[in-house]
């Protein structure tokens, strides 16, 4: 049972050959303790933690403090793993493997987790943690699920943000847009397609049913119901008002306008990949893309800003949590237990926070806003900037982004008209279960 773990990495690696893309499981990072030899793990108990697409600067901070605590239980080894790529990757490593111990998942994932009986019901432990008073209250809000079971304790939020090349307003003397259509006007003025320079990094598929969604929300303005975030509060769906139709309108000018031909194949990580290379005015994106953007733009060349909103000033967004969670089927729950209790800890959640440049989970922390003020004043605006459930898996909801998304560029490119689009939602997300 103590070494079965040793194995995981080589299945793992082995795996990129059937997609699932992997990074090395030798540490990188600056300061590189000496590699240990085989008889050095001999007598420890190896603990598999598993992250999700970390980006260097997460993941050198992340080994940074394993390092601590393997030095604080000099008994036990942690094999840090990081998935590079798509959502569901872990979860997929889960149904086929069973030597993985802690793993990070996402609130938006959390329902098919508990469906299959993949994540460990953690109440009893965060019950008797003395830390988890001290979390802050959004953070205490998503740990605990309706029924009063805890599946992970949360480490980071995503929020989406509008991210923008300050140096290209700068130079044009644009103000940075506060609605969708001002978005518009102001990226219609950056997009340069000879020169290569585009308003707007897009995307496609499900990722551009979102991008919609949002707009067709916004422009719903106070009649949206928050938690269904596809309907209205007097039942019917968003899709179904005069408003959904002059944001659908817009979309389309936005899409076609503002983004390259070929965005309708990128997933988000092109969309950012392509601002990040220095291509887009503007990228609305959660607060992960701020690491990548820092590494590919000028310092001074970008800033965030809030969400655009509709004609009404209102704005949605979706609000979304990771955390630690551990296995159901992890054969050292205490020691799994242990690992999750000390990197969710104060200290080192702080840490982590300092060296890639997010906010705590933790209250009372005082941090250099920068890039995230636009987050505070989303959060301290709620009349303007309101938040919304997250989609979940309900009945019918994974049939909706399949019919959203091929219907999608079929309007785009103007072969299917937009009320027969219009009309093909509203049945869709009507038939969705909450």
């Amino acid at each position: 049972m103590r070494h079965d773990r040793r194995n995981l990495c080589l299945f793992l690696l082995l795996s990129v050959v059937t997609g699932i893309a992997l990074t090395a499981c030798a540490n990188n990072g600056e300061n590189e303790r000496p590699k240990p030899t085989e008889a050095f793990y001999a007598d420890k108990l190896t603990l598999t933690l598993v992250e999700q697409a970390a980006g260097p600067k997460r993941e050198a901070a992340l080994r940074k403090q394993i390092a601590r605590f393997e030095d604080e239980n000099p008994d036990i080894h942690v094999e840090l793993i990081n998935i590079r790529d798509t959502d569901g990757e872990i979860r997929e490593l889960l149904r086929q493997h069973k030597s993985i111990d802690v793993f990070s998942i996402r609130e938006s994932e959390l329902q098919s987790y508990k469906q299959e009986g993949l994540a460990a019901d953690l109440s009893e432990e965060t019950a008797a943690w003395d830390e988890a008073a001290n979390l802050n209250s959004t953070a205490k809000r998503f740990m605990q699920t309706d029924d009063g079971a805890v599946y992970y304790v949360p480490n980071r939020f995503h929020q989406p943000l509008l991210f923008y090349r300050k140096d290209w307003f700068d130079a044009k003397a644009l103000q940075v847009p506060k609605t969708w259509e001002e978005l518009y006007f102001v990226g219609k003025q950056m997009t340069s397609v000879g020169d290569r320079s585009y308003g707007l990094a897009g995307t496609g598929g499900v990722e551009a049913v979102e991008s919609l969604i949002a707009i067709v929300r916004d422009y719903n303005g106070d009649a949206v119901d928050a938690k269904r975030p596809l309907l209205l509060q007097n039942g019917a769906t968003i899709f179904s008002t005069p408003e959904a139709w002059e944001a659908v309108k817009l979309y389309r000018e936005i899409f076609i306008s503002l983004s390259p031909t070929a965005s309708k194949q990128w997933t988000a990580k092109d969309a950012l990949h392509f601002f990040a290379e220095g291509n887009a005015a503007m990228l609305i994106y959660d607060t992960d893309a701020i690491e990548y953007v820092q590494e590919g733009l000028p310092k001074d060349g970008w800033a965030t800003a809030p969400l655009p909103t509709g004609p009404d000033g209102i704005s949605h967004y979706k609000l979304d949590v990771s955390g630690w969670a551990i296995s159901s089927s992890s054969g050292h729950r205490a020691e799994a237990w242990k690992l999750v209790q000390f990197l969710s800890s104060d200290e080192a959640n702080a840490a982590i926070a300092e060296e890639t440049g997010v906010l705590s989970v933790y209250q009372a922390k005082r941090v250099e806003l920068g890039l995230y003020t636009p987050y505070i004043l989303m959060n301290n605006n709620p009349q303007r900037f309101r938040e919304v459930s997250l989609y979940g898996d309900g009945s019918g909801m994974d049939r909706f982004w399949e019919a959203a998304a091929e219907a999608g560029w079929e309007y785009i490119v103007r072969r299917m008209g937009g009320m027969p689009f219009l009309q093909l939602l509203d049945r869709e997300a009507a038939s969705v279960a909450y």
